[in-house]
């Protein structure tokens, strides 16, 4: 997230997964406490009291890319991106120019039967500098099926560039992926 992630990029990371998470190990009751920390999005207000109003836009604009990948809205999605958007995963891949590759795997339909939803339970940091900005924090992403509940928690950067006097979302970065039962 972004980014929210739908089954196929849970796949993905699941297939690339790093041990640790950017400081340290993170055990999997680690996670599934985790799982049960509130959504900042959802929470709004008392989750950004910390940040001067700027910065508490780009956390805004974060949640409304996971909330597009959430309802699998590809417009609202693209239109936070910019044309040259480019995501290093948790893998270390980087993918340059990946606006459409990532559209097409965020907002792809879910199988029959199955629910994806991403949550950004922790923001480390929101700073902006001229016309170019940051947050940083945990997203977690849940897949449940009918056999099955998946919870992964990474840590991202999402950057964010002032271009034509509008915020757009310019690259993000993922590392730390840790798979964990999801809580009760």
């Amino acid at each position: 997230m972004m980014k929210t992630l739908c089954i196929s990029l849970v796949a993905f990371y699941a297939a690339f997964a790093m041990v640790a998470p950017a400081g340290g190990q993170t055990s999997s009751e680690q996670v599934a406490v985790r799982a049960d920390l509130p959504d900042l999005c959802t929470a709004r207000e008392a989750a950004w009291r910390q940040f001067p109003s700027e910065e508490k836009l780009l956390v805004q604009l974060t949640c409304s890319a996971l909330d597009a990948v959430n309802r699998r809205d590809r417009s609202a999605l693209a239109a936070l991106m910019a044309d040259a958007w480019l995501v290093t995963t948790v893998s270390g891949k980087t993918m340059l120019s990946a606006k459409s590759y990532v559209l097409d795997a965020w907002t792809r339909p879910l199988p029959a039967g199955t629910k994806g939803v991403s949550r950004l339970i922790e923001v480390r940091a929101s700073r902006i500098q001229g016309a170019t900005g940051y947050v940083v924090g945990l997203i977690l992403d849940r897949t449940t099926t009918v056999d099955s509940d998946e919870c992964l928690t990474h840590a991202f950067t999402d950057i964010w560039q002032k271009i034509d006097g509008r915020w757009q979302w310019v690259a993000s970065h993922e590392s730390g992926l840790v798979e964990g039962p999801c809580a009760k």
